[in-house]
């Protein structure tokens, strides 16, 4: 029996496996030797046969759940049959969770995670995935969250150039509470910016981004900012338990954390306007 544990969000998550588990690149940067937090066995063979009331149904994931236990199927694009093919079942709610696996391939890592569901499994914390760049400066976590294209990765980029800050993943951050602080940690997964590093800080303050002809920069009520952050986190909004357990993490978020709308220019000016506003020059 093969034990392997990743250390995400500072939540220790250990596969026992038969079988070698092989290792990613990414996922090769969060291995822990440290006491589990979550303990998951990995069989590899048949899935299990669905039980229970249909959740949810679409062509990567299929969720039934029978009142105690839950059912999550996972499934893969097969290139050579033209069509989606299940490989993994995850089952939870037990005395243990389990991932079965029935796939032609050797196991990996990152194939595991997916099935797993890790924004999922980091809920349960009370830690959430924000769609973020993550930068590192003066010992503390800067993150800069936006929708698609507006700008998040320019800035960051702009902070390492400009900021003396380095990035830490580009399109990721876990965030959650350690010892009463507001922390934001690297994840294995980092889009096509192709930067994860597994590192963790205190977080500074929270920009949400938009593009403007000039750099203004506000701070957010505690409302406001549940409003702005609750659409960049990674949850599962179908399932009503799941969205209470984000809505309670963000709002633990918004309590804790100093929270910005900026709208900026993508030049270095909007690097001396924030750093003016957060005081870290």
């Amino acid at each position: 029996m093969q034990t392997k544990a990743y250390k995400i969000g500072d939540c220790v998550i250990a596969l026992e496996s038969s079988e070698k588990i092989g290792d990613s690149r990414l996922y090769s940067k969060f291995l822990s030797e440290e006491k589990a937090d979550i303990a998951i066995k990995v069989v590899r063979g048949a899935l299990p046969p669905a039980e229970g009331r249909l959740l949810l149904c679409n062509k990567l994931r299929k969720v039934y759940s029978n009142g105690i236990l839950r059912y999550t199927y996972c499934s893969y694009f097969n290139s050579s049959k033209d069509c989606y093919a299940e490989f993994a079942c995850r089952v939870s709610g037990g005395e243990q969770e389990k991932l079965f696996v029935n796939y032609p391939g050797e196991l990996w890592d990152k194939m595991i995670f997916e099935a797993l569901d890790l924004p999922d499994l980091l809920l349960k914390s009370r830690k959430v995935i924000l769609h973020c760049s993550f930068v590192h400066v003066n010992k503390k976590a800067l993150l800069f969250s936006a929708d698609k294209q507006v700008g998040k990765s320019t800035q960051a980029a702009l902070w390492e150039k400009f900021g003396a800050g380095k990035i830490v993943n580009g399109d990721r951050a876990v965030v959650g509470e350690k010892n009463g602080r507001l922390f934001a940690w690297g994840i294995p997964f980092c889009g096509t910016s192709g930067i994860s590093e597994n590192f963790g800080a205190p977080v500074e303050a929270i920009i949400l981004l938009s593009q403007g002809d000039e750099n203004t920069v506000r701070l957010l009520s505690p409302v406001e900012a549940f409003k702005g952050l609750i659409g960049k986190i990674t949850y599962h909004q179908w399932d009503m338990k799941a969205a209470g357990a984000a809505a309670d993490a963000v709002c633990l978020i918004a309590d804790k954390a100093k929270v910005y709308c900026f709208s900026c220019l993508p030049d270095e000016s909007a690097v001396r306007v924030l750093e003016k506003e957060l005081c870290l020059k």
